[in-house]
């Protein structure tokens, strides 16, 4: 191997070590599960799924409104509880609850499936 080839592979495995050095935080296992029932008036409640990371690991919850079909997702002000009601805003649209988890390397997110769409409160509702 000449002088050449080996500074480009100290150069790489330099370069693979810092990468994998900025990769802080703790890693998802499984996603954020919501439960409860896809209907106005109804409360849902998440679990953070599991994580794997360096001691304690905090958990963080912020709900979003998104479309019928799950795209265009925004968040739900002071919605950051593991626990959200369900209201006539939420109607015919779909939700979901990102999950940060923290450990003393740092952070990472998680998303749950789309529940939803919600129903009426008078309507048979599907429950997640």
């Amino acid at each position: 191997m000449t002088l050449a080839a080996l500074g480009l592979l100290a150069f790489a495995c330099a370069a693979g070590a810092a990468g994998a050095a900025r990769q802080a935080g703790p890693a998802s296992l499984s996603a954020p599960a919501v439960t409860g029932t896809a209907r106005v008036g109804s409360a849902l409640a998440a679990s953070p799924g599991s994580w794997s990371g360096t001691g304690v690991i905090t958990y963080a919850y912020a709900w979003s409104r998104c479309s019928a079909s799950g795209s265009g997702c925004a968040a739900v002000a002071g919605a950051t509880s593991g626990a959200y009601a369900l209201t006539t805003a939420d109607q015919g649209d779909t939700v979901v609850v990102t999950v940060t988890a923290k450990d003393s390397t740092g952070s990472a997110t998680r998303d749950s499936s789309v529940i939803g769409p919600i129903a009426s409160s008078g309507a048979l509702a599907s429950s997640v």
